[in-house]
């Protein structure tokens, strides 16, 4: 599920639902993506230098070690959410921009590569010391990598023009939630965008699925539309930027 809201006011009528789920029919749109295949060819570029990020899944003592199926974060679903954030937030050169909880991870990178001042906020050192490592090496001077939870920032009021956090909100406990996006809607500036990303719906048999005992313990994925209201945009006191429902 994708959900943008924010300060900007909508001043024209969205043809677009930008605010939904992901759709098998949304991967037509991911092929036509010029995003997407620069995004692609980013990876690619990184895999064959040999420095790592989340698309890789080789980076030890992190959430990527997880024995699942599929651990890569650049498959058809997880590009959908980059390349929906990236342009539906507008995202450009020169833009002061927030990731939460994304380091190492290729959307971060891409940004840097777009010459956007990012800062990637994680709690996991070894993605925190690997985002500076890779962004040393291309000569992406305008990623910050910083180890800090996102509930608590230490940025200044109206500080982001725009932030984003992919698939980060499922794993955090229903109160963090809260807490994580109102400290979001604190340090974005007027007129800013906020674009994340989240499972949505009720986990199902999600241990057989993914072959991961703990899986369930660090999955609380919002359930229905009262929830998304509830833990994301009551507590910002932001408001949906494209379609309502």
């Amino acid at each position: 599920m994708m959900v943008n809201f924010g300060k900007r006011q909508v001043t024209r009528k969205m043809k677009e639902n930008y605010n939904k789920p992901f759709e098998l029919a949304d991967m037509d749109y991911v092929n036509r993506s010029y995003t997407a295949r620069e995004l692609k060819e980013m990876v690619d570029e990184l895999t064959e230098r040999k420095l790592i990020t989340t698309a890789t899944g080789t980076l030890n003592y992190s959430n990527l070690d997880e024995k699942i199926k599929y651990q890569f974060t650049l498959h058809p679903m997880r590009l959908w959410e980059y390349v929906r954030v990236f342009e539906i937030c507008g995202l450009k050169a020169g833009m002061k921009v927030l990731d939460g909880g994304g380091a190492s991870s290729p959307i971060v990178f891409y940004c840097g590569k777009k010459r956007i001042n990012i800062t990637t906020l994680d709690l996991q050192e070894s993605l925190v010391e690997n985002t500076k490592n890779v962004a040393k090496k291309m000569g992406w001077d305008t990623i910050t990598a910083i180890k800090r939870d996102m509930t608590d920032t230490g940025f200044p009021n109206n500080y982001f023009d725009a932030i984003i956090s992919i698939s980060v909100f499922e794993h955090l406990p229903n109160e963090i939630k809260k807490k994580g996006i109102k400290e979001f809607a604190r340090i974005l500036k007027p007129n800013g965008i906020i674009g994340i990303t989240f499972d949505f719906g009720k986990s199902v048999n999600a241990k057989s699925n993914y072959e991961y005992d703990d899986y369930d313990q660090f999955h609380r994925p919002v359930r229905n539309i009262d929830e998304i209201n509830t833990y994301f945009i009551k507590p910002s006191g932001l408001k949906l930027y494209g379609n309502k429902k």
